[in-house]
């Protein structure tokens, strides 16, 4: 009895703060992705701890929440991750970071609700609290492969039909654009990181700058920029740019027919 009016408070906490998100931060002037700009309606700084981090925390929140829950029923509850474990996911771990991303997500659709309009909002469908971007690879739409003798792995097959609506102020989307450029996809391009994004979340408004300008502020791009700007200006061998017959510079032949030993 006593853990479970512990636990009362921090779930009526986290429940507050996904009805009513507490308002932004005043922050000085300057680009959106800043961290003094970027908004902030989550119970976790994910710009300070990262996503990785931030999302260690949360599971490890709702991991104690959701034990304690468990222990004080005496019925097993259909609710409960620990009575009914599912055949997708059949881990506690996956269950329990599962929900620990639904959780984000719904606390940033609440935010969306309160900044965007409702022509906006009805671009998106709603599923379980969280507003969702419906692609054109759904479950009626999929990539079915036919009369092939061997195993042909599309990148598009790892895109979800359903992606969570995510705003590009927010920091979610930062602190997982970090997430990508450092441990994902290190230090990759403009389009491939876009790629793993959509991945993971839909962006609602323009990001591409915020990716160009992480790109030109990272020192390791630089340096990585400016070896590519070195090759392509150095010298090509006389052979690149040689028009002449086959074997001209390289010749190869077969010699057989040899008897010592």
């Amino acid at each position: 009895t006593q853990c479970v009016h512990t636990v009362a408070p921090v779930m009526q906490l986290i429940e507050d703060e996904i009805a009513n998100p507490p308002p932004p931060p005043a922050a000085p002037g300057g680009e959106v992705f800043h961290v003094e700009t970027v908004k902030n309606e989550h119970i976790i700084d994910f710009i300070h701890y990262g996503w990785n981090k931030a999302m260690r925390i949360l599971l490890i929140v709702l991991k104690f929440i959701s034990k304690t829950k468990h222990r004080s029923h005496e019925e097993s509850q259909q609710s409960c991750i620990y009575c009914y474990p599912t055949t997708t996911l059949p881990t506690k771990h996956q269950r329990l970071t599962l929900v620990s991303e639904q959780t984000v997500f719904k606390m940033e659709t609440a935010a969306i609700k309160k900044d965007c309009s409702p022509k906006e909002i009805n671009r998106y469908k709603e599923i379980n609290g969280i507003l969702h971007h419906t692609g054109r690879l759904d479950n009626n739409n999929q990539i079915r492969i036919k009369d092939l003798d061997f195993n042909l792995c599309l990148d598009n097959t790892e895109f979800p039909a359903l992606t969570p609506v995510v705003r590009p102020n927010s920091q979610l989307f930062f602190s997982y654009l970090m997430n990508i450029h450092k441990n994902i996809k290190p230090h990759a391009g403009v389009e491939l990181t876009v790629r793993e994004l959509q991945k993971k979340m839909h962006i609602h408004g323009h990001f591409r700058h915020v990716i160009k300008r992480v790109r030109n502020d990272c020192s390791q791009c630089i340096m990585i920029a400016k070896k590519t700007v070195e090759l392509e200006m150095a010298k090509h061998h006389y052979t690149r740019t040689l028009i002449a017959p086959v074997f001209y510079t390289i010749q190869m032949d077969i010699a057989y027919g040899f008897r010592g030993k």
